[in-house]
């Protein structure tokens, strides 16, 4: 292979690596943290704390009166656990018959699936009808989008900077302006660039799946408190 054909080889994977990391630094970045006001936009707040724009919600009615059906999702949400590992991952934090908060208190997301890797749910209570609530329901997810972010951030400024910068040079010094044809051949090895770059994407990848998956869990969990006393799902 010539010099000349080598070096466009070399900067087209450089280019096309450096386009990938920097659209992956771009989505971790745009994880920022959670704030807590307009004047400290890099406060964070604490983890046990608040619900932020990236929650999902929802709505399900069931029967029964307030506190038999706040009962009943506290007591759910109780059960929930992982055979063997865990006891329970959820606490409840406030339970009224107008109100249930729940926050997680077991791994984040340690041999979980995705539905369950949310940081809080709180569930709202509402007269709907004659012998009929209706529960409104906002998932928090603080915790996992602040442990991938960083996670992620970890592995594109720890990992893939060091190897597209030092990688780089490596194979520009030693490959692409060696004087044997032969050698100048293993320019394409710079693809294997790839393995530091993928990682990040699966980490945020996470974060997403977590969101979309909780929201069915959730709205099937409150399915399942037709199984206590006095408390059925309204079908719709």
């Amino acid at each position: 292979m010539d010099v000349q054909t080598t070096q466009f080889v070399f900067f087209g994977i450089v280019t096309l690596a450096a386009c990938v990391w920097t659209h992956s630094l771009v989505k971790a970045i745009q994880m920022s943290p959670r704030r807590t006001d307009e004047d400290n936009p890099w406060a964070v707040l604490p983890d046990e704390a608040q619900f932020t724009t990236d929650d999902e919600s929802g709505k399900r009615t069931l029967r029964g009166d307030l506190d038999t059906v706040s009962r009943a999702i506290a007591r759910a949400m109780l059960n929930q656990s992982i055979p063997g590992m865990f006891s329970t991952l959820f606490q409840i934090a406030e339970r009224t018959p107008e109100k249930v908060l729940v926050r997680k208190t077991g791994p984040l997301f340690c041999n979980q699936p995705p539905g369950l890797q949310f940081s809080e749910v709180e569930f709202n209570l509402t007269p709907y009808g004659p012998d009929t609530v209706q529960v409104s329901y906002r998932i928090g997810y603080g915790q996992l989008k602040d442990r991938m972010r960083k996670i992620a951030l970890g592995v594109i400024l720890g990992a893939g900077l060091p190897c597209l910068v030092i990688g780089g040079w490596l194979m520009w010094h030693y490959v692409v302006t060696n004087p044997n044809p032969a050698v100048r051949w293993q320019v394409f090895q710079t693809l294997q660039v790839v393995h530091v770059l993928w990682p990040p994407f699966l980490f945020l990848h996470q974060f997403k799946s977590g969101r979309q998956h909780s929201r069915t869990y959730v709205s099937n969990l409150l399915m399942s408190a037709e199984l206590a006393d006095g408390v059925a799902p309204v079908m719709q």
